[in-house]
């Protein structure tokens, strides 16, 4: 203990040498702190390139780290609530899956087909929300289809939505969208 004082104290090669040793040691003790500090949140994301409508498997979905600040706060942790749910938008490989880029488990069928509308008036877009039974009606009052499911309603073109249906109902709505504006109308059932 005595040499350790002695070589502090005394100015030279031996007391240069000791700072530098404890300056290296502290520098890599914060390295591995800030390390360990870092190594972020579970977070879900996709193995490969995923298309629309696509029923997320066990094979399709990971668990990668991330940093906190870089995690939206709607990001999916835990991959069991992404497998049965269907991507809502086209998802490239690698990307973090959120309550918005997933339909909710059970909220369409596997043989359901998407297909986007305009409504007649747009106003009503921000009252649709993710999941909701809907009936699409004309403007001129004709009932297009019945029991069509909400997947999103678009914040980027507030117009536009996205429903969910049977694939003969879909071919309907779509050819009815290019002749007649359309509307919604939440069903009941």
């Amino acid at each position: 203990m005595k040499t350790l004082f002695a070589s502090i104290t005394t100015p030279g090669y031996r007391r240069s040498r000791l700072i530098r040793r404890l300056l290296a040691l502290t520098l890599l003790l914060i390295a591995g702190v800030s390390a360990l500090s870092s190594r972020g949140r579970p977070v879900v994301t996709t193995t490969h390139d995923i298309a629309v409508g696509t029923i997320l498997t066990a094979s399709d979905v990971t668990t990668v780290r991330a940093p906190a600040d870089v995690i939206p706060p709607t990001a999916l942790a835990d991959p069991t609530l992404a497998i049965g749910t269907a991507a809502v938008v086209g998802l490239g490989e690698g990307q973090m899956l959120t309550q918005t880029t997933v339909t909710g488990e059970g909220l369409f069928h596997e043989d359901d087909t998407m297909v986007p509308i305009r409504l007649a008036d747009p106003a009503i877009a921000p009252l649709l929300e993710h999941g909701l039974l809907i009936d699409v009606v004309a403007t001129d009052g004709a009932v297009v289809a019945t029991g069509a499911r909400v997947v999103v309603a678009s914040k980027d073109d507030p117009g536009t939505v996205l429903i969910a249906l049977p694939p003969q109902a879909a071919h309907t709505v779509a050819a009815a969208s290019l002749a007649h504006g359309l509307t919604v109308v939440l069903a009941g059932r």
